[in-house]
């Protein structure tokens, strides 16, 4: 058992606020066993995505680098039309379409590589003359009214983890896949070592709590993108647990796998904005982690494992909000909305 399992499981053994619903978690299972088909082109398909890159090379994999050090925190305050009757909240005008959320991040670096500016390239975005602050800047500037949270600490982060390539793996992340040795346990051992920004680890009753989504999911989609061969090879993948954001949680509680305290769920209703790192907190997260887990077991088939059953959620959960669709009318996510964490970590 994975490191980030062992502790999700202490998590959920110790909640308080959030409980795991092993019967949801059993019917879902069931559910899951129905759509395998469905499942195994999550991830098989990735590239087939008009904003995911179809090269399988090593420039790819630092396109993949730079979306997942900069994948967080793209919830947003607005709620309301701006006057050219368009989302205002953060978003990337890309080839005529507007993107928001993860893709309005993929959007972005594309339109770049499209201008001849090389954002993918450690060693450029972490040098501030050939890649000045405000260069990045202009890069994500968004073509609605809201702009994009946590601008300052993308750069930072940007800048840290590019001079890390740099000074550690010659500017290129395929020279830290090649430190590896096909080993998905080793990778996040390094990303923890070399790269702080993925150290997403909670305190939690006395101990330390390994979440570690966003290094969880550079391993993912680096598995995804390659067909799990070659660059994307990693013998132990199945160690990957689903990676606890906010999303994937909310859809988790509509679909019957976690319980709610009336006190949390009362926050989730004010749309209250939560403190990284308080104990309602980590505890969806954790119990999120373990839910998928159960999942995974009570359907036992080799060709499932949890990164499968995130991608299948999360893509459910964005389907079932633009459409309004709710399979139980006491659990809409519009009931209970997604939890507001303004969070370098997801």
């Amino acid at each position: 058992m994975s490191r980030v399992l062992e502790d999700s499981q202490f998590i959920a053994l110790n909640s308080r606020d959030v409980q795991v619903n092993e019967e949801g978690c059993n019917q879902v299972a069931a559910w899951i066993e129905q759509q395998l088909d469905t499942l195994g082109t999550k991830f098989s398909n990735w590239q087939d995505h008009e904003l995911h890159p179809k090269l399988q090379d090593s420039s790819t994999l630092d396109w993949i680098f730079l979306i997942d050090i900069l994948n967080f925190s793209f919830w947003s305050d607005a709620d309301t039309k701006d006057s050219g009757n368009h989302p205002a909240r953060f978003g990337i005008r890309y080839k005529g379409k507007l993107y928001m959320g993860y893709w309005s991040l993929c959007a972005a670096v594309n339109k770049a590589l499209d201008n001849s500016i090389p954002i993918t390239t450690p060693s450029f975005y972490a040098d501030e003359v050939c890649c000045p602050d405000d260069l990045i800047a202009s890069i994500f500037a968004s073509d609605t009214e809201e702009q994009i949270p946590l601008l300052s600490e993308r750069i930072r982060i940007m800048r840290a983890s590019g001079k890390a390539l740099v000074k550690y793996y010659g500017g290129r992340f395929v020279h830290l896949l090649e430190k590896c040795n096909h080993s998905a346990q080793k990778f996040l051992e390094i990303l923890l070592r070399d790269f702080p920004d993925f150290r997403d680890i909670s305190f939690y009753k006395g101990r330390e709590c390994h979440i570690l989504k966003r290094a969880q999911i550079l391993i993912a989609e680096t598995w995804a993108c390659f067909h799990g061969q070659g660059y994307g090879q990693f013998d132990d993948i199945d160690s990957i647990t689903m990676f606890a954001d906010y999303r994937v949680p909310q859809i988790l509680w509509q679909l019957g796998c976690l319980d709610y305290s009336p006190e949390f769920g009362s926050r989730l209703r004010k749309s209250e904005t939560i403190a990284h790192n308080d104990p309602m907190e980590i505890e969806m997260r954790g119990c999120s982690i373990w839910a998928v887990e159960l999942i995974r077991l009570a359907v036992n088939r080799p060709n499932l494992n949890a990164i499968m059953i995130d991608f299948f959620l999360w893509d459910l959960a964005k389907e079932w909000q633009t459409i309004g669709y709710s399979p139980n009318k006491e659990r809409a996510l519009s009931s209970v909305p997604s939890i507001r964490v303004r969070s370098i970590y997801y």
